[in-house]
């Protein structure tokens, strides 16, 4: 399986996974669970960005 280029969006998911789960355990706030959506979303629309 090449996962080239899919990389970057398989952190992202994750990045955003952790940050609701971890806001639905209780153990980050709602302003870091924000923040790191918009970092992850961040990240993946640049990785979009650059790959074109």
């Amino acid at each position: 399986m090449n996962i080239k280029g899919y990389k970057t969006y398989i952190i992202g998911v994750a990045l955003i996974c952790y940050a609701v789960g971890g806001l639905i355990a209780g153990k980050v706030t709602g302003e870091v669970a924000v923040q790191s959506i918009l970092i992850a979303l961040g990240m993946m629309g640049l990785r979009n960005g650059i790959g074109k």
